[in-house]
């Protein structure tokens, strides 16, 4: 299940690059809470389904009959990273529950990605009969289309019809599934080829110089107090501005933005980005609940997976962030909904946007980072702004989605962070 295991993650990343569905797309529960329980005997038959049909040992043009049960397809989905799937064969087709984790910060969306779906049984090709994302119900007349033009912009011109024109016909019998495939000339290839291109949105080799340097830095500077995100911010910068002088600035702040998100965000967001951690700093930091902005480490995690969120999700994770089209799932949360941090979120995407929006721009972010800095060079006052409010509480002084009031606060968070000289 390679082929499937790589459309799966292409088909997520599409979701996230588009900023429509990355605001409506996402839910605060998950659909699939757990994969299915794995015994060694699923994993023996797994595997061996597995390498009796792969795709990269089948020959290119030759008809291939696949024949599985549905516990070699679960067991062989359950190895993917950030997704939860179930596929379970019914009489009308295979019925498939897709929920993806990516590392996403608390905002007014929710945190995961649902995906329903359900392939029907057909000898003419692969046909799609139902596709959900979140609460989207995508037109059954439009799935086939939507799923090529996605396809086609991950994976190149023309791959996205290829891929279905490999799948000749689909048979559900029972708890067992047949699949006839014939395989196209490179396209395993390309499909590989477009998941690790947009997943792999950063230089691992670069970033371990910055994840380095910042472990250095806070041991070196750990106390028993609290201590401001502020002066970690001078060496990251002014090792930046020293590598930049041979090298690309874009790609340097790139690094160290991912350092710092990794660092005081999550850890995951190195599967963005490639192997990172080794040797001595392969551990995670220890106490970086005690760095602050504005007296809140939460702010700290905000802004900069925020930032590093913009650079490994680019468009879509970047709206999701950045614009507060949706506040319903966010007020369900026992937590209430916070300003402060949507603020803190808002401030973290501007930073990341102009730390690499061109080379001149990213050597004026080092200049300005590479000295002294304090909190209010960064990040915008928002301690006066709400937060924790309950869902009645919202909606009785914000009202529904784009709502006058909430535009308001908003455009009010905007106005602080475009009032920072850095960000202007």
């Amino acid at each position: 299940m390679i082929l499937i295991r790589l459309v799966l993650w292409l088909i997520i990343l599409g979701i996230c690059a588009s900023p429509v569905i990355a605001w409506y797309g996402l839910d605060d529960k998950p659909l699939v809470t757990k994969s299915v329980n794995v015994r060694v005997g699923d994993i023996n038959s797994a595997k061996a389904f597995l390498q009796q049909y792969d795709p990269r040992n089948l020959l290119d043009g030759k008809i291939t009959v696949i024949k599985a049960n549905q516990s070699q397809i679960n067991t062989a989905l359950a190895a993917a990273p950030f997704l939860k799937a179930r596929i379970v064969p019914s009489k009308f087709g295979l019925l498939g529950a897709v929920t993806a984790s990516p590392p996403i910060p608390d905002n007014p969306f929710g945190k995961y990605i649902n995906v329903r779906m359900l392939i029907e049984s057909s000898t003419d090709g692969l046909q799609i009969g139902r596709l959900s994302i979140g609460d989207i119900e995508v037109p059954t007349a439009i799935v086939r289309p939507v799923f090529i033009v996605v396809m086609d912009q991950l994976a190149g011109e023309g791959r996205g019809r290829a891929f279905l024109e490999t799948i000749r016909s689909v048979k559900v019998t029972g708890s067992q599934v047949s699949i006839v495939y014939q395989p196209k000339d490179g396209l395993l290839d390309d499909l590989k080829s477009a998941a690790k291109k947009t997943v792999a949105a950063g230089d691992p080799e670069i970033t371990k110089v910055y994840w380095k340097r910042l472990h250095d830095f806070h041991r070196a500077n750990l106390t028993s107090g609290r201590i401001s995100l502020a002066p970690y911010l001078q060496p990251m910068f002014e090792l930046a501005r020293q590598r930049s002088a041979s090298g690309n600035p874009v790609e340097e702040n790139k690094a160290a933005i991912f350092a710092l998100a990794m660092f005081f965000g999550d850890i995951r967001l190195e599967r963005f980005i490639g192997k990172v951690r080794d040797g001595e700093y392969t551990e995670p930091p220890r106490k970086v609940s005690a760095v602050r902005l504005q007296g809140r480490h939460g702010w700290v995690q905000h802004y900069l997976l925020s930032a590093g969120l913009t650079l490994a999700g680019g468009r879509g994770i970047t709206d999701l962030i950045g614009e507060a089209k949706e506040v319903q799932d966010a007020t369900n949360k026992a937590s209430g909904f916070s300003f402060t941090d949507l603020a803190a979120d808002r401030a973290g995407v501007r930073f990341a946007k102009i730390a690499i929006g061109s080379a001149d721009g990213a050597r004026r972010i080092q200049m300005l980072l590479s000295r002294p800095v304090g909190e209010t060079d960064f990040f915008p006052k928002i301690s006066d702004l709400p937060e924790g409010m309950t869902a009645a509480q919202f909606k009785s002084r914000y009202g529904e989605r784009d709502s006058a009031a909430l535009k308001r606060v908003i455009a009010d968070i905007d106005r602080r962070i475009a009032s920072i000289p850095m960000y202007r």
